[in-house]
């Protein structure tokens, strides 16, 4: 809010609210500055990177591939990347269990029957990643960061889904190295291709997270009757 005030009386004169630009939205969603500019690429430095000559498009040369309004669209759409990290963290790096304060008599006598601690994956092989309903994948973004407190974390995306065609886009300028592994609409995938892709490795992460209205028609292609669901 910017508000002028008049040192005379002392009172605000007038004010005006302004409108957070995508970058704040970007930040507010806990994606990193280094992975905003990359989201915020003009037409020049994708041409410069890709090595093509002008195609004709509508589009200006200082003008960001994803226009602005996408970007507030898909910044609404997504999930709180640090949100996310820290659930992955509970599932891959399991903090120790506090000690008891209050210790029983009969754990000397029964260990059997104390509580086992939680399973630390001690090798820390790669995570396979498997992403639907991505939007430019705040999922993926999360691993990153996990990464960033946990250095030894290794991990790579086998698959991922959308629709939207700015969507696509985005996910393609943030992530080009999955740009070969795109699965398309969820309702016509092969996951009898998928599974031969990972070439017997187990999935360590599937997720989605789909609008209501999307997963609703998504449900009625394939076949799904209204409340089946599953989570």
């Amino acid at each position: 809010m910017i508000t002028k005030f008049n040192f005379t009386d002392r009172t605000i004169k007038s004010y005006a609210i302004r409108k957070l630009t995508p970058k704040e939205c970007f930040r507010l969603m806990g994606v990193r500055d280094d992975t905003i500019c990359t989201m915020q690429t003009t037409v020049a430095e994708m041409k410069e990177r890709s090595g093509q000559a002008d195609n004709g498009g509508k589009q200006k040369d200082a003008d960001m591939v994803i226009s602005a309004s996408q970007q507030y669209k898909q910044a609404g759409n997504s999930i709180v990347v640090d949100v996310l990290k820290a659930i992955y963290a509970q599932l891959w790096y399991p903090k120790e269990p506090k000690p008891k304060v209050q210790l029983s008599m009969f754990d000397d006598f029964f260990p059997e029957d104390a509580l086992s601690q939680m399973p630390v994956d001690a090798n820390h092989g790669e995570k396979v990643i498997i992403t639907t309903f991505s939007g430019y994948d705040s999922q993926l973004m999360a691993a990153d960061a996990l990464r960033e407190e946990y250095p030894d974390f290794r991990w790579t995306c086998m698959g991922w889904s959308d629709i939207d065609k700015y969507a696509c886009q985005m996910h393609n300028l943030v992530f080009p190295q999955y740009a070969d592994r795109a699965l398309g609409d969820i309702t016509k995938i092969d996951w009898h291709r998928v599974k031969d892709t990972l070439q017997g490795r187990d999935v360590d992460l599937f997720t989605y997270s789909s609008p209501c209205t999307d997963i609703s028609q998504a449900g009625k292609q394939m076949g799904l009757k209204e409340g089946s669901g599953t989570r």
